[in-house]
């Protein structure tokens, strides 16, 4: 079976007319809870490593902690290393970039 006949999920046509409006949020919660674990098992097909999702969800989206914790089914320190992690990463290159210039 190939990776698209694999994964396919049929989506109901009510669903995607509701997602149009970016403010229904019940909506968009069900598409989340159908379709992250296939979203995420293709990211990380894709070479995103499961710390830079975390990072993604939690610094960058804004995502409660508990929720981030739930996508790949970490515990909830793992997400916060996660962060502390990638924010490091991102401060060595700022620092690099910034000799850089000198």
């Amino acid at each position: 079976m190939d990776l698209q006949t694999e994964h396919a999920i049929p989506t109901r046509y009510s669903l995607l007319k509701r997602l149009q409006d970016w403010q229904d949020n019940e909506s968009w919660q069900d598409f989340f809870d159908t379709y992250w674990r296939l979203i995420y098992s293709m990211a990380l097909r894709s070479g995103l490593t499961e710390t830079e999702e975390m990072f993604d969800l939690y610094a960058l989206r804004q995502w409660p902690v508990n929720k981030v914790a739930q996508t790949p089914g970490v515990s909830v320190p793992r997400v916060y290393l996660a962060k502390h992690r990638v924010a490091a990463m991102i401060k060595r290159e700022i620092l690099a970039l910034e000799k850089g210039r000198r």
